[in-house]
């Protein structure tokens, strides 16, 4: 995040404003051991792009960024935020959690990769996300898949309490992501999500059969 004219800095370590951003993003929610705080000037410029609990934030530049289809899913409550690069989907639950995992599919990725723009960095628009095709799905699956969901972040808030807890002790970052317990809860919850996405594709891949 660049610094507007007349602004002397963007991040601000004791500022109480969060900035979302799509290094944060995990393969199972955001990284909320590291957070950026943006200065007071920064937030007030961009709280039109406050991110709430349950949105879900999709990278809309870069190759690291939406070249990977890359999202996130927020299951913690942020504080006052802004956010960059990224764009906000709020939906309500439980479709917000049957676009996630769309999302994290291949069939989604795909839908992401096609939709790509530019030629020295790739990007998306909103207009762009917008015509993303949502399977429609029964309620019952719904329910199930949004229910599996919340186990997958339950376990990704637990790891990232740990780690958190570990860099506020003083252990470096790369040693704090290397505990025992941290890195059990993280493959826990990777391969919770891995499993509800081989479900989402083979009921999206039975849907294109019929």
């Amino acid at each position: 995040m660049r610094a507007s004219r007349g602004e002397a800095k963007a991040y601000d370590l004791d500022s109480p404003y969060e900035y979302y951003e799509t290094a944060g993003f995990t393969e199972t929610g955001y990284d909320t051991s590291r957070i950026k705080m943006c200065s007071e000037n920064a937030y007030n410029r961009l709280n039109y792009t406050a991110v709430r609990q349950n949105d879900i934030l999709v990278s809309c530049a870069g190759v690291g960024g939406v070249g990977r289809a890359r999202v996130c899913f927020i299951n913690h409550r942020p504080a006052p935020s802004c956010t960059g690069d990224v764009f906000i989907l709020r939906l309500p639950s439980p479709l917000g959690e049957i676009v996630y995992l769309l999302l994290k599919s291949k069939f989604g990725r795909a839908q992401i990769e096609r939709l790509c723009n530019g030629t020295g960095t790739l990007n998306i628009n909103a207009n762009e996300l917008m015509s993303l095709e949502i399977p429609l799905l029964d309620k019952d699956t719904d329910a199930k898949m949004a229910k599996g969901l919340r186990s997958v972040w339950e376990l990704h808030n637990r790891a990232m309490k740990i780690k958190t807890k570990r860099i506020a002790s003083g252990v470096e970052l790369q040693d704090a992501q290397k505990d025992s317990t941290y890195l059990r809860l993280i493959r826990q919850a990777v391969d919770r999500q891995d499993e509800l996405v081989s479900e989402m594709e083979s009921l999206l891949g039975e849907n294109k059969t019929d």
